[in-house]
């Protein structure tokens, strides 16, 4: 996700003069006020919607046209054949309503308002981490995955503020956020069941951790084009190439492809 959260807060532009996010002291306090109040909010909201539908896709393709398939799933509803497709759900959603907080915070204030989102997704999924949804309810419920979102949009920002984008091009920056990120992760599935990609901790500290090594490998690749550097070569890989050329149809066609190569094997 943060490759795609990086195109969209960059080719955006902002109204720095409007924002109510203006430091760091600030940018903490709203995640922690506006953390409790989506914590408090949804727990209303979640707690009023029916149980979906166990038969398979039926009554849902309301959903999937307004781009919200995410929430019956993350709900518990039996849509085995699209289940893939959540995330594309949360990335259209992001593609309509970020551009207007990246317009109100203004370029200034815009990295802040990402950090906010990033705290705020993490409170949230400790909050509800404990749930009677099961695990997808916190893998793809999109509230609880805006800190991937944001992390990619807080990239962006980033390297568009003169005073900060050379601060940025040290490899050895980059390279402490992946491995700390890397070394949460590892912890975490050294220590916990692999599979259980929707319970604590993986759920909680662990995504946040996951799109902590993704934005830091997105701005290795950005800040490092061209150079001869180890890695800046092998990203530049004609099979990476070919692979991010045709990623996004693997990704739409993946589990089509699974059944049918199962029907091959029986």
């Amino acid at each position: 996700m943060p490759l795609n959260k990086w195109n969209i807060s960059a080719t955006v532009q902002p109204n720095s003069k409007i924002s109510p996010i203006g430091d760091p002291i600030r940018a903490w306090t709203w995640a922690n006020a506006s953390s409790d109040v989506t914590a408090a909010t949804s727990h209303h909201v979640i707690s009023s919607v029916p149980t979906p539908s166990a038969t398979p896709n039926a009554g849902h393709e309301l959903w999937f046209w307004l781009h919200l398939a995410n929430w019956p799933i993350a709900l518990g509803a039996n849509t085995t054949t699209l289940l893939h497709l959540w995330s594309l759900a949360i990335e259209e959603q992001y593609y309509l309503l970020w551009p207007l907080f990246v317009y109100v915070a203004g370029p200034r204030r815009l990295p802040w308002l990402c950090a906010a989102v990033i705290l705020t997704a993490l409170h949230l999924r400790v909050q509800f981490s404990v749930n009677p949804f099961g695990p997808w309810f916190l893998y793809a419920l999109t509230p609880f995955r805006m800190d991937a979102l944001a992390a990619g949009s807080l990239a962006a920002a980033l390297v568009r503020l003169p005073a900060i984008r050379p601060r940025l091009a040290h490899a050895r920056l980059l390279a402490a956020l992946a491995l700390a990120g890397l070394a949460v992760l590892t912890a975490i599935l050294t220590t916990t069941n692999p599979r259980t990609f929707g319970a604590p901790p993986m759920a909680t500290i662990g995504y946040t951790a996951l799109a902590v090594v993704s934005a830091a490998l997105v701005l290795y690749a950005f800040l490092f084009t061209g150079s001869n550097r180890q890695l800046s070569r092998a990203l530049r890989a004609p099979a990476l190439q070919s692979l991010g050329r045709y990623s996004y149809a693997m990704y739409l066609f993946h589990v089509a492809a699974y059944a049918l190569c199962g029907l091959a094997i029986r």
